[in-house]
This record gives C-alpha cells, structure tokens and sequence, in this order.
C-alpha cells in the first residue's frame, strides 16, 4: 500500500515540476521582453514594456521578483513623464527670420494730432486705500508717452503734487463718523485718460 502511495506522489511531481519549470520560462522571457523594450527611449516602448511587466508579474510566483516587476513599471512610467515633458518644450525655429532695425528718428517736441490717440497712460496702482486719519502722501507711478500729462479732475478732499513719473496723493481727515468715502482722480494726456480710484476708511471708536 505504501510502495503505491509513493510511487503515486512520484508521478504527479513529475506532472508538476514541468508545469513550474514552463511557468517560470514564461515569466522569463517576458521579462526580458520588457526590458528590451525599456530600452527604446519612445512612450509606445515604454507602454510595451510596461505591459510585460505586467505579464512577468503574474507569472512569477515569487513574491521577490514580482516585486522587481513593480520597481521596473515605476522607472517605465517615469521615463515616459519625461518624455512628455521633453514633448512638451517650444522647439527653435531652424529658420528664424533676421529683425530689421527699426529706423531711429528724431522724438519732436510735441506730439503730433495723428498720434494723440496712441498716447498710453499706465498707473500703478490703479487703488488706494487711505486712513481715516489721513495727511500722508501715498506714492502712484505713472506711465505715459506724453511727460506733460495731467490731473483733471480731482475730488476736494484730496489734495496731490506729481513728476514726469509720479503722482503723490494725500487726503484730508475723513471726520464722518459713519461713513467711508471714495473718489477718482482722473489723469488726461491728449485724449487718453486714466483713473486712480482713492478710498478713505471711516473713523474707528476713538475719532482715528
């Protein structure tokens, strides 16, 4: 009874060691396969690569090597982050064309009438925000073709001094206890015009 029973056991190992032997073969060459791949610095070589990962995965019975086939499909999909990222950057243009010198000329005096309407007026800030306590100047810089540009409207309890570049704006004592206050203060060159919106905050519980 026992020589049978061994004999038995001897014949399904000789079934079964095979089928490991082709199980472990498979996964093999499938690793293989997606390390060659690997190699091929393209996002469709990488997706193939990363796909018999997958496969050698599943055939390994290893816990180890399965593992190795993890390590290798996360280095696959960082290569080809970079090469999307590679994709991604403006490439030179081979044939640039050369930039003409822009012909120097005399800036005349005045501006023309012609070109009153590409006057540009730029101000930086465009808001401000003032205290209730006032009497500090507060700085704008003003950017505009024409030096001799101006204020032409200001609210009465503003008061200002301005440069070529700068407009310095002050504010009276805002004595309303209630309320805050606000105004524009309009800038002009030619026909162009720009705005300062000017805010003041209420007094606080002690009068400032």
């Amino acid at each position: 009874m026992k020589k049978n029973i061994l004999t038995l056991i001897l014949s399904l190992l000789a079934i079964v060691q095979p089928l490991f032997a082709q199980n472990s073969s498979t996964a093999d060459l499938l690793y293989k396969q997606g390390v060659s791949f690997m190699k091929t610095m393209t996002i469709v070589s990488q997706n193939k690569a990363i796909s018999a990962f997958e496969k050698a995965k599943i055939a390994y019975d290893s816990a180890e090597k399965k593992k190795i086939c993890d390590d290798q499909i996360a280095t696959c999909k960082k290569i080809k982050q970079q090469l999307v990222a590679s994709n991604n950057k403006p490439k030179p243009n081979p044939n640039p064309k050369p930039v003409e010198p822009t012909p120097t000329t005399s800036t005349p005096d005045t501006i023309p009438e012609q070109s009153i309407d590409k006057v540009r007026i730029v101000l930086n800030p465009t808001e401000i925000s003032m205290s209730a306590k006032g009497g500090k100047y507060v700085e704008i810089f003003v950017e505009c073709d024409d030096e001799d540009w101006k204020v032409e409207s200001c609210p009465d309890w503003l008061s200002y001094t301005s440069s070529s570049t700068k407009l310095l704006v002050k504010a009276e004592r805002n004595k309303d206890k209630h309320n805050e206050r606000a105004g524009v203060i309009v800038i002009t060159a030619g026909k162009k015009k720009a705005e300062l919106v000017v805010k003041q905050s209420k007094p606080n519980i002690f009068g400032i």
